[in-house]
C-alpha cells in the first residue's frame, strides 16, 4: 500500500509541476506612458568591463547572504558555462515575440546600436543552441522574500529597479549593480532560481528590452517578466537549465541567457576574484568554482603562481 502511495503522489506532483510550468510564461506589462529605451544607464555603466564587474557584484552579493548558522565553511559560488537547446528555454516563443517586436521599434530611430543589438539578438534566439553561464551559490541563505510584495532581496533583485537594502544582509543589496548580468546577455535576459534557508523557492525571469507596440496597440513597459500571473508572481519551483545540475541545499541560481563573451572567460573571472576577493579566499570565507578550477584556501598560493601573468 505504501508502494501505491508514493507512485499517486508522485505522478499528481508531476501533474501539479507540468501545469505550473506551463504557466510560466513571458509577460510584458503596459508602460502607462513611461517609455523604457535601449541605453538604460544601469546597464550601460558596465559595458565597459562586463564579465569583472559581474564577477565583483556576484561575489559581493553572495558573501553578504552568507547563512549565519554554517560556520567553518566558506560561501562556495559557481560557474558554469553550457548550451540550451531553444526549444528548452521556457515560453521561448513569447520571448522571440519580443525581441522581434523590439527590433522593428528600433528600426524607426536613428542610432544603429540598437539595431545592431536586436538584429543580433534575433539571430541568436533562433539558434539551435544558446550560450547560458550558470552563476551559482551555496552556503547562503538564498534569496528571501519569494512570496513578499514588500521589499526584500528576492523582489529587489527580480522586481525593482534602483532599490538597495544593505540593512537586509540576508540576500545581499541589490541596487545598480544587479545590472551587470544584463550587460553580459545579447538577450538582456536572465533568469533567477532560489531556495532559501527557511525552505522558500522561487523561479523567474527578467528580460531587459525596450517599450514596444503589443497586440492591443499598447505600448509595453520595455521590461517583461517571466512568471505564472499578470501580477508576475514567481513559479514556486526551482528550475534546472543546466542538465549537469539539480540544487539540493539552500542559495540562489542565475542563468545568464545568450551570454555575450565566452572568450578568455575562465581568465577574467580568475583575475577579478584574486584582485578583489584574496582576503576572503585566504580566510576560507570564499570558495571559487570555475569549469574543472576549484580556488580555495588550501590551493591559493598555486592558483596565484600559475596565474601570475595576468593578475
Amino acid at each position: 500500500k505504501g508502494n501505491v502511495y508514493s507512485i499517486y503522489y508522485n505522478l499528481l506532483f508531476r501533474v501539479y509541476k507540468n501545469i505550473m510550468m506551463n504557466k510560466l510564461k513571458w509577460r510584458f506589462p503596459p508602460g502607462h506612458g513611461m517609455i523604457h529605451g535601449f541605453n538604460s544607464a544601469g546597464i550601460v555603466t558596465y559595458a565597459g568591463d562586463r564579465i569583472g564587474s559581474l564577477t565583483r557584484e556576484i561575489v559581493q552579493n553572495s558573501l553578504d547572504a552568507k547563512n549565519p548558522e554554517i560556520e567553518n565553511s566558506p560561501v562556495t559560488i559557481e560557474f558554469s558555462l553550457f548550451n540550451l537547446k531553444q526549444e528548452d528555454i521556457p515560453d521561448i516563443n513569447n520571448l522571440k515575440r519580443a525581441i522581434n517586436n523590439s527590433y522593428s521599434e528600433v528600426t524607426k530611430l536613428g542610432d544603429p546600436t540598437p539595431r545592431k543589438f536586436f538584429k543580433n539578438a534575433q539571430k541568436l534566439i533562433n539558434s539551435n543552441s544558446i550560450p547560458f553561464l550558470r552563476i551559482s551559490d551555496f552556503k547562503t541563505t538564498g534569496l528571501t522574500g519569494v512570496n513578499s510584495n514588500n521589499p526584500s532581496p528576492w523582489i529587489n533583485l527580480v522586481r525593482s529597479q534602483g532599490v538597495s537594502d544593505k540593512g537586509r544582509t540576508a540576500g545581499g543589496s541589490f541596487g545598480i549593480g544587479k545590472n551587470a548580468t544584463f550587460a553580459c546577455s545579447d538577450l538582456r535576459t536572465v533568469i533567477y532560481s532560489t531556495l532559501t534557508s527557511s525552505g522558500e523557492i522561487g523561479t523567474q525571469g527578467v528580460a531587459n528590452l525596450i517599450s514596444f507596440d503589443d497586440e492591443l496597440g499598447y505600448k509595453t513597459l520595455g521590461v517583461g517578466f517571466l512568471s505564472i500571473n499578470d501580477n508576475h508572481d514567481a513559479l514556486p519551483e526551482l528550475i534546472t537549465l543546466d542538465l549537469k545540475f539539480q540544487r539540493k541545499e539552500p542559495g540562489t541560481d542565475i542563468y545568464i541567457a545568450g551570454l555575450n563573451q565566452r572568450e578568455n572567460l575562465v581568465e577574467e573571472i580568475i583575475t577579478e576574484v584574486l584582485d578583489n576577493f584574496f582576503y576572503a579566499i585566504y580566510k576560507n570565507e570564499l570558495e571559487i568554482v570555475i569549469g574543472n578550477i576549484n580556488i580555495n584556501s588550501q590551493n591559493l598560493q598555486d592558483i596565484v603562481l600559475d596565474y601570475r601573468e595576468i593578475i
